[in-house]
């Protein structure tokens, strides 16, 4: 399992760091300077501060999660924003919390390391509603799991959890990745993620957004610049997600067929995952 807080706060790495990273200082002064503040943070304004931050801030969220880069694309997802972790699910229970920072699944989920199980798929809530509808809810392994908004009042941000079927017959161990929501960068948590690799997308982003609300909505130079770099980091992104492996072409005759035929071949093309 990865070493993933839970928290969205990433951690420096402490005298190892890059010298050419790029931190909440260094975007606040950028940001700063370009809307004719200056560089020095200390000179300014609340107002100013305020203004700045939010520009970063929104920058930030913008790069954690990118528009398409052309029209008709799927819009990227980063492999540092792709956390593995693990969920024990006990006999009798089908319902489970998911963690704080859930923002989707991306993957099949599977069991622990030795068993020659199939992954449980992912499926669609109404999928899972419908079996159990109709007095399909014998305890055994799970072989299917939905992901559902919880109830929302606005008293917190928005809680997902995971629902299985059938109901487990036992204790299982799964393991699962996600796409994870992070925290706002501050001074005592500096360093967005992606690292020095993804510094100058990240500047670039939160001057495109400084830039169009100084402008009243309109888009200029450096939104241009942004999905460049954007376009750039997102090869070198997916450089890093390239697989070898193609998956299994097998037969899947024999198997569950209360979906579509489960089929054990899974890709991971450009850093986006398909079954």
């Amino acid at each position: 399992m990865s070493d993933w807080s839970g928290t969205g706060t990433p951690v420096s790495g402490g005298s190892g760091e890059s010298t050419l990273s790029i931190a909440y200082g260094d975007l606040l002064s950028e940001v700063g300077h370009f809307l004719g503040y200056g560089r020095d943070a200390t000179a300014w304004t609340q107002d100013q501060t305020d203004d700045a931050d939010a520009a970063v801030q929104s920058g930030v969220r913008q790069f954690y999660f990118p528009p398409p880069i052309a029209a008709g694309q799927t819009p990227h997802t980063w492999s540092f924003m792709r956390p593995v972790t693990t969920l024990e699910i006990t006999a009798d229970d089908y319902e489970y919390d998911l963690p704080d920072a859930f923002g989707a699944i991306l993957e099949p989920m599977t069991f622990e390391p030795d068993n020659a199980w199939e992954a449980i798929r992912i499926v669609g809530e109404a999928q899972i509603r419908s079996l159990r509808q109709t007095g399909s809810t014998a305890t055994t392994r799970p072989k299917y799991a939905a992901i559902r908004p919880k109830a929302f009042t606005g008293a917190a941000g928005q809680r997902f959890e995971i629902i299985f079927h059938p109901t487990p017959d036992a204790t299982y161990t799964l393991t699962y990745a996600y796409t994870a929501l992070v925290n706002q960068l501050t001074a005592q948590y500096p360093y967005p993620l992606g690292g020095m690799a993804h510094g100058e997308t990240i500047l670039e982003s939160c001057l495109a957004i400084a830039e169009e609300r100084m402008n009243d909505g309109e888009r200029g130079l450096h939104h241009t610049k942004f999905l460049e770099r954007l376009a750039a980091s997102v090869v070198r992104d997916a450089e890093a997600m390239r697989q070898e492996f193609f998956g299994y072409n097998g037969d899947a005759s024999g198997e569950d067929t209360s979906f579509r035929p489960f089929r054990a071949a899974r890709v991971t093309v450009g850093g986006q995952y398909y079954q």
